[in-house]
């Protein structure tokens, strides 16, 4: 549990940070008997229907999620010199979630780029991604491919925010900054970073080989500017569950990923295999606690939070949403084939042989690795942590793919050169770390999480404070998510939180600088 307490005390800084620059449950059986139609295939790659439902909003600056389906978001913009297209890198056109104008372009920005010698400045979050040894070797590579020096300072997570405004007030502002998406909108509505849209061209587009991948940049534009660029690999981690392969062989169990390669992985699947094993008299169940969490609901294909159209976009009251947590509800209360011991951390549940199964981003894999290797119950093995995709209908699949947070590279507002920023991205995308990691996902499992990731995505962007400074929306998710665990009723819990969600993106929005 101890990034949901970091982004919990992160929210606290975002709320002082604005203030300073800116200022079911009960449902039969019978309808939880089919979850899904069917799994969507494992070759799938069709994923032209949104995520994102969207509707008129009850107020200007919140849209409501459409309850009966979506529909599509903002499609690009003809600016008055430039490009009124763009392709993906499977050369098939796509559309932003927000308008911005990126001039066409023949020549990449970082094409002959040197910055002759020049010392710029990087805030390093505390994040194991940014603390690790191949990161400062990405760094060096960097170095010296442009010919500059870059100063790291390692830059809490919790306070993130609050420190990048006060490099600017002090008149040394950071050059390379990296945005979480619970970051978004705070720091470009605070006033802290910079537009980025006409150092690019569309000629830095990722076609494949690397690049700005400009639909996935756009959720990082606010009234047409881009604040963000994603290119890299803090750009979006997909959601898997995380299972011990001899705890399945041990119990006669089909194994997941053969399963999902199949296309038999369901959540009607998952139920099955759960009832089968799950020993709630010595607190073995087959799913950890983390099947409360955000990534069960999403794995519908409908984001509950996000940005498009200049709009916050909430689709808690989404008819899959809806059926998102009911299935949560099923699986805690109804089927009891999750483990109900909140004040346990789900991976220490996992690791130890009381949970079968475990939900989170793939970044995580390492941190499962190691502790399958110090636990009895993996043999103390790191192979036997097996990885699949969430379960998904075709039609699910289609609308999006559940993932993390969206991160994005940033530069701060006062930069001498904004273009490091922008050319530190594209390069992300592209380096190859010369040194293996001790635990890696294997080739395969690459490719598949590139699969996952290329099309839409389902996931929860943004966080919005309220002006109590603790109400934010993230943590109102979370509530929404655990309630229905204990038991609560599907509708009524999220009716009771649904006005504090839009409290608190009014409020963030009025400060908007």
């Amino acid at each position: 549990m101890k990034l949901k307490r970091n982004i919990s005390a992160l929210f606290l800084a975002l709320a002082m940070l604005l203030s300073v620059c800116g200022c079911g449950g009960g449902k039969t059986e019978s309808e939880y008997t089919e979850f899904q139609s069917g799994a969507a295939s494992s070759g799938s790659t069709d994923n032209s229907a949104s995520g994102d439902s969207s509707a008129d909003g009850k107020t200007s600056n919140v849209q409501s999620g459409n309850k009966g389906g979506t529909t599509s978001g903002g499609t690009y913009q003809k600016p008055n010199k430039g490009s009124n297209s763009a392709t993906d890198s499977s050369g098939n056109k796509v559309e932003l979630a927000n308008p911005v104008y990126i001039a066409e372009g023949t020549k990449a920005m970082d094409e002959g780029l040197n910055f002759g010698g020049k010392t710029f400045t990087m805030a390093k979050r505390n994040d194991t991604a940014y603390t690790a040894a191949s990161f400062t070797r990405l760094v060096s590579a960097f170095e010296k491919k442009y010919n500059c020096k870059i100063k790291t300072v390692e830059v809490e997570f919790n306070n993130y925010p609050t420190l990048i405004a006060n490099a600017k007030a002090s008149g040394s502002p950071y050059d390379i900054i990296f945005c979480h998406g619970s970051m978004f909108p705070t720091l470009p509505m605070s006033g802290v970073v910079n537009d980025l849209s006409t150092y690019l061209s569309t000629a830095d587009y990722d076609t494949g080989k690397g690049g700005i991948d400009i639909a996935k940049s756009s959720y990082f534009v606010i009234d047409n500017k881009l604040y963000g660029v994603v290119g890299g690999s803090d750009a979006v981690y997909p959601m898997v569950i995380y299972y011990n392969k001899q705890l399945f062989t041990k119990s006669g169990l089909e194994d997941p990923y053969e399963l999902y390669k199949a296309g038999k992985w369901t959540w009607s699947k998952f139920r099955e295999q759960g009832k089968k094993v799950t020993d709630a008299a010595n607190k073995v169940y087959y799913g950890d606690t983390s099947f409360f969490d955000k990534g069960v609901v999403q794995s519908l294909g409908v984001s509950l939070l996000t940005w498009k159209n200049n709009k916050a976009v909430v689709n808690l009251e989404n008819t899959r949403v809806i059926k998102g947590y009911q299935m949560v509800y099923d699986f805690f209360n109804k089927s009891k084939i999750c483990s109900n011991d909140f004040s346990a951390s789900e991976r220490v549940q996992f690791a130890d042989g009381l949970a079968y199964c475990s939900v989170q981003e793939t970044q995580k894999y390492s941190v499962y690795c190691e502790a399958a290797a110090q636990s009895p119950a993996f043999n103390r093995n790191a192979a036997n942590v097996g990885v699949v995709p969430l379960p998904q209908d075709t039609a699910s699949a289609k609308a999006g793919y559940p993932c993390g947070w969206y991160g994005a590279v940033m530069s701060g507002a006062g930069s001498s050169d904004p273009r490091v920023a922008v050319a530190f991205a594209k390069f992300w995308s592209t380096y190859t770390d010369p040194v293996a990691d001790k635990y890696e996902l294997n080739s395969e499992q690459k490719a598949l999480i590139k699969k996952l990731t290329s099309g839409k995505i389902a996931n929860l962007h943004g966080s919005y404070t309220g002006s109590d400074g603790i109400n934010t929306t993230t943590i109102v998710d979370f509530r929404i998510g655990l309630d229905v665990a204990k038991g609560n009723d599907v509708t009524s819990t999220i009716n009771s939180h649904l006005s504090e969600v839009n409290a608190a993106i009014e409020y963030v929005i009025s400060k908007k600088k």
